[in-house]
């Protein structure tokens, strides 16, 4: 795979990089699967497929939603998107290698991610990996808890005694 150099690739490097990547492989490049791409990653974000769905339809109303399914686990299959599970019952989808590395904080109340970076969280994981011997190629990390506008209206917080707040 010849990924694009992430800050400085436009859009249209990372669809020529796609489908050359798509025809190496034997894989049919057609005009709805090149839509389908352009509009992922003009995005850069985490979209699910009826999410991306409605954005491609404003440029071709006729496509249909098992082909944005198809060419999704297609670029997933490739290296050029990852799934995300924020565990809200929706699988989302990220252009890979576009962006440099990052983990995610997700909200298990209103569904909001922050990307993060942590350069000694990086390191960290990457002497456990050489501690266990184990050679690490990539890894995720997503942390769940509440965004700072949902901790303030949780009131069935649980108190350092174990015991619940008056509100419960």
């Amino acid at each position: 795979m010849r990924y694009p150099k992430p800050q400085k690739a436009t859009v249209q490097e990372w669809l020529r990089a796609l489908q050359d990547e798509a025809r190496r492989q034997g894989l049919k490049w057609t005009r709805q699967r090149r839509l389908i791409a352009e509009v992922f990653f003009e995005y850069f974000d985490h979209l699910t497929a009826e999410e991306l769905y409605e954005k491609v339809r404003i440029r071709m109303p006729r496509i249909g939603i098992t082909t944005v399914y198809r060419t999704l686990n297609l670029m997933v299959r490739l290296g050029y998107a990852r799934e995300l599970n924020f565990e809200d019952g929706r699988i989302r989808y990220e252009p890979r290698g576009v962006k440099p590395h990052h983990d995610h904080l997700v909200c298990i109340r209103c569904g909001r991610y922050i990307e993060f970076y942590d350069e000694p969280l990086e390191r960290l994981q990457e002497s456990t990996a050489r501690a266990h011997r184990f050679r690490l190629v990539h890894h995720r990390l997503d942390i769940f808890g509440y965004c700072a506008s949902c901790f303030q209206n949780v009131t069935d917080t649980v108190r350092p005694s174990g015991q619940r707040s008056a509100a419960s």
